[in-house]
């Protein structure tokens, strides 16, 4: 159990690493197995050792990003509280490392067909989730499907704004268009 522990926490690592360098980088291309390696503390036959190509490591950290931003929306949609919802906000806004790797992400998806599959995938589950949240909601008189695809455009849209410009500016509208959207 602890083995299984470690080798998941050490190809989350090298994934974090791959993040980090495509960031830096600028791209995937630029970045090599050398810079995840190093940037991970690993040597590169160790990185071999976890994953057998750098697309594999894309993929695996890949899900788990999006994974991640289902679950802040999921978050979001659930808090009670305005001012959580506003913290929540803008700590995902503020998450540039997260917004420029989904925006990378995204364009990645124009030449990798399994990254696009990958983001489809997630965005019809959101959609599917986004739906069952509003189906639950006794007051909700839209209509669930156009409701649920209609936020989770709004919240890509965020995520893809702010991985270009961060402003404290666009946090009001962002939550007027949220609440209206709820």
């Amino acid at each position: 159990m602890a083995r299984t522990l470690i080798l998941g926490q050490r190809r989350i690592e090298i994934g974090r690493a791959l993040q980090t360098c495509m960031i830096q980088k600028g791209s995937y291309e630029s970045t090599s197995v050398k810079d995840i390696a190093r940037q991970a503390g690993l040597t590169t036959s160790l990185v071999h050792y976890y994953f057998n190509s750098k697309d594999k490591i894309l993929f695996f950290i890949s899900d788990i990003a999006l994974h991640e931003v289902s679950n802040q929306l999921d978050e979001l949609l659930h808090l009670k509280n305005n001012e959580d919802r506003i913290v929540l906000l803008r700590e995902t806004l503020f998450d540039q490392e997260q917004n420029k790797f989904i925006l990378m992400l995204y364009t990645l998806s124009l030449s990798m067909p399994e990254i696009k599959e990958m983001i489809i995938r997630h965005r019809n589950e959101q959609i599917e989730a986004i739906e069952a949240y509003f189906n639950r909601k006794t007051h909700f008189t839209g209509d669930p499907p156009k409701k649920a695809k209609e936020l989770l455009t709004l919240f890509d849209a965020i995520l893809i704004q702010s991985a270009l410009v961060q402003s404290d500016d666009i946090i009001p509208m962002i939550i007027s268009i949220f609440e209206q959207t709820l």
